[in-house]
C-alpha cells in the first residue's frame, strides 16, 4: 500500500520536530556531506545532520541545523528518502496525502521531471501538524528497478527562504551506479 508507506515517511519527518537543533547555518549543498546508501546518493547542504534511519523503507532522514520559528511554532527543514517500489503515480500520491495529512491542500499538481537520469514526478502542498502550518514537496523517482520518494517539509512561512537550498541538494541525487561515485 503506497499510501501507508508515504504516511510513514510523513510521520518520520514530523518526529524530527522533536530533535534538538545543533550545528551551523546551512550554506550550499556542495559544501555538505555526501550520503551513499541503499543504491542512492545525495549531497546534503552544509551543516545538515543525517539521522540513523529506522528499520523499514526509510533510507535517510536529514534536517537543517536549526529549527525555524514562526507564529505557528518551530520546525526544522527536513528531507527524507524512502524506497518506493512502484512507478511514480503523482495523482495517487497527492490523493493519499489528502486523505492522510490534516488539512492537506495541493499547491503543485504532479509534473514530470528527471534528475540525473532518474525519471519521475514532483508534487507539493500544505498541511497542518498540531498548530504548525507546513509545506511539502515530494519527488518520486525511479531508474531501472530502483525507486525512491524524496520528501521535503518545512514551515510554510519559510518556503521562499529555504526550498531552493534543499532543492539544490535534491539536484545531486543519484540512483544506481552513479551513486557509487
Amino acid at each position: 500500500m503506497p499510501s501507508l508507506r508515504l504516511h510513514s515517511v510523513s510521520l518520520a519527518i514530523l518526529a524530527l520536530a522533536l530533535l534538538p537543533a545543533s550545528g551551523t547555518a546551512a550554506d550550499t549543498p556542495d559544501s555538505g556531506k555526501t550520503i551513499v546508501r541503499d543504491g542512492m546518493s545525495i549531497q546534503l547542504p552544509k551543516g545538515w545532520a543525517s539521522e540513523e534511519s529506522p528499520a523499514g523503507r526509510t533510507v535517510l532522514i536529514a534536517h537543517s541545523p536549526d529549527k525555524e520559528k514562526d507564529d505557528t511554532g518551530e520546525f526544522p527543514t527536513t528531507l527524507t528518502i524512502a524506497l518506493h517500489p512502484a512507478k511514480p503515480d503523482g495523482k495517487a500520491i497527492q490523493e493519499a496525502n489528502a486523505r492522510e495529512l490534516k488539512d492537506y491542500k495541493p499547491l503543485e499538481p504532479p509534473r514530470d521531471l528527471q534528475i540525473n537520469g532518474a525519471a519521475g514526478v514532483a508534487l507539493g502542498g500544505t498541511f497542518t501538524q498540531g498548530v504548525l502550518k507546513l509545506r511539502t514537496r515530494q519527488y518520486v523517482l525511479s531508474s531501472g528497478d530502483k525507486g525512491f520518494v524524496i520528501t521535503l517539509v518545512m514551515l510554510e512561512s519559510r518556503w521562499d527562504k529555504y526550498h531552493q537550498l534543499a532543492e539544490a541538494a535534491i539536484a545531486t541525487f543519484h540512483i544506481g551506479d552513479a551513486a557509487k561515485k
